[in-house]
């Protein structure tokens, strides 16, 4: 996992000298108007079809309307599908994602429990098959727009470039062929109905998360238009992956010709054309090719969505489809994240470790918020998961236990906690677990906090297009996710404490954990589910959270 990308804070950007009292206090109205409370999605689905066919009529102002403009996500050069079959197929994927939007239900995964098998080797070699094929059909819904990019907007042709080589290192044109890709773990009809399954899951679980982040009518229409237009592209291109890559490949060969044309053309308009006067010796770069007229706002808003929403897709894939040659076996692994205080600052700390041994962290407000909103997620369906009756082996097995405590204003904590723990026997419930699990954690919060902030500093003050941020509850959690291969070979005491994973870490152990219960229901599965190694020589405490605060205010106090 890479490390989760640390920005310059804001307030190290705004002066350090203390703003008067009105000045303060006119500063703490607008950044009241910028928040909102959870309420239950209304989202209006006629709407949200409108905006999946916005390059039909762009409004820049009030009476002011753009027609026909460049499509993002067409689905046209796919296969043999005409205008009306793209929005039919557009408009359903709306449709199901809006009617998701306005459920309070916990998210489902669409599959029978014997959907890709056990949760075994075998499982989880399909998994990370299918994980190649979903990133693979998102680079190219990604290198498509990209190609709209490069056309109207400008020369950087250095992600064009890059994704373009990302594709060719997987796809021959010449033979039409995958490079070296193993045996078909899935195929037919098999492939297609599993494919389809991940990818409506995929996207509901993003769309809760988004709708649990933020709201603001014109931004979540957007954004729900866009994951709508990008689930519908990832379906169609899925049905053939070499064709689609050869055909994404050909696009861009186009686009390049049409703008090799077009700039021959304006070159007689250049400074440096020596029939204006200029030195001949004088050689001006070429002004960049903008040629989005007054449409620019379209481009910029249909590149942020496609962008953030294919980035935030990948980022949680990662965790199915293992790329790291040097991660352990498919199905012997360790995941673990943990939220807790600084205690030093009003920060938080967010500490993640994924499948592959690498561990990132981050404290940015920003991050924290992001995930918090998608724990609050992942919290519904697990805890939803955890009250059907599960079968499971003793051999083959993936277990995932959580614990969440709220914290109030004062900075104590509440009541109750909210924890569980689960034993996921076949793939359909890791599946279940695991693509939430990886939505609200690793990069995909710092991806969903960078599309915030881009948001908020280009929606300028017109409250047409203002973004709200829900308001999240402060908490602190624990969330640890282990399959029966990795546990069946942890060692059962360490020679080095310091050498152990996050989860046996004191961070997860005390500072992350709010109450001392025991006895609870969750202790069902202690043995396979123990939040550190078992040692005869050293006790652990789970619920040292207050100890720590209270060692932390007394060094503070010296």
């Amino acid at each position: 996992m890479t490390t989760l990308q640390k920005r310059t804070s804001i307030p190290l950007a705004l002066p350090t000298s203390l703003p008067s009292k009105s000045e303060r206090l006119q500063s703490l109205a607008i950044r009241q108007d910028r928040w909102t409370k959870y309420s239950v999605p209304d989202v209006d689905v006629d709407a949200v079809c409108r905006a999946v066919t916005l390059h039909k009529a762009f409004q820049l102002q009030e009476g002011y309307v753009i027609p026909d403009l460049p499509k993002f996500s067409d689905l046209t050069p796919c296969g043999d599908l005409k205008e009306e079959d793209d929005d039919e197929l557009c408009e359903l994927e709306a449709h199901r994602l809006v009617q998701i939007a306005n459920s309070e239900a916990a998210i489902r995964f669409e599959g029978s429990e014997s959907m890709l098998g056990p949760a075994d080797a075998n499982g989880y070699f399909r998994l990370h098959w299918l994980g190649q094929r979903l990133i693979q059909a998102l680079q190219i819904c990604k290198h498509d727009a990209l190609v709209v990019m490069v056309e109207h907007i400008d020369r950087n042709l250095h992600g064009y470039a890059s994704i373009q080589e990302r594709l060719l290192a997987y796809f021959d044109p010449a033979t039409g062929d995958e490079r070296f890709s193993g045996p078909l773990l899935l195929q037919g009809e098999e492939y297609q109905r599993y494919y389809h399954a991940m990818v409506n899951y995929l996207t509901a679980v993003l769309v809760k998360i988004v709708l649990q982040s933020f709201r603001g009518t014109y931004w979540i229409n957007n954004i729900i238009a866009v994951i709508a237009r990008i689930s519908a592209k990832m379906k169609v291109v899925g049905h053939d992956l070499p064709a689609a890559t050869e055909q994404t490949l050909q696009n861009g060969s186009d686009a390049r010709s049409r703008i090799q044309k077009r700039e021959a053309k304006n070159a007689a308009y250049y400074a440096n054309n020596p029939g204006l006067g200029f030195n001949r010796n004088y050689k001006a770069a070429p002004p960049p090719p903008n040629r989005a007229g007054y449409a620019t706002k379209y481009f910029s808003e249909m590149d942020l969505l496609h962008n953030a929403v294919i980035h935030m897709l990948i980022d949680s894939l990662s965790a199915f489809a293992v790329s790291n040659h040097l991660a352990p076996g498919v199905d012997e692994f360790e995941s673990s994240i943990a939220l807790y205080e600084s205690f030093i600052t009003s920060e938080q700390i967010l500490l993640c470790e994924q499948r592959d041994g690498g561990i990132g962290a981050a404290s940015e407000t920003g991050v924290t918020r992001a995930f918090t909103a998608g724990f609050e997620v992942c919290l519904r369906t697990w805890e939803a998961l955890e009250k059907k009756p599960t079968s499971h082996t003793n051999f083959s097995w993936t277990s995932l236990k959580w614990r969440c405590s709220y914290v109030d204003d004062e900075g104590e904590l509440r009541p109750k906690s909210r924890k569980g723990a689960v034993k996921l026997g076949s793939m359909t419930r890791v599946i279940t677990a695991t693509v939430l699990y990886a939505m609200s954690s690793g990069t995909f919060s710092a991806s969903l906090h960078n599309l915030i902030d881009k948001i908020l500093f280009s929606s300028g003050k017109d409250n047409r297009f203002a973004l709200l941020l829900v308001e999240q509850p402060k908490m602190i959690c624990t969330a640890i996710l282990r399959t029966s291969q990795y546990e069946s070979r942890r060692p059962t005491e360490r020679e080095n404490s310091d050498a152990c994973p996050v989860s046996e870490t004191f961070l997860l152990q005390k500072r992350a954990v709010g109450h001392n219960e025991h006895g609870s229901s969750s202790d069902t599965y202690a043995e396979t589910l123990s939040w550190a190694v078992k040692s005869p020589n050293k006790t652990v405490t789970l619920s040292d959270r207050e100890q720590a605060k209270r060692n932390l205010e007394a060094v503070k106090n010296k």
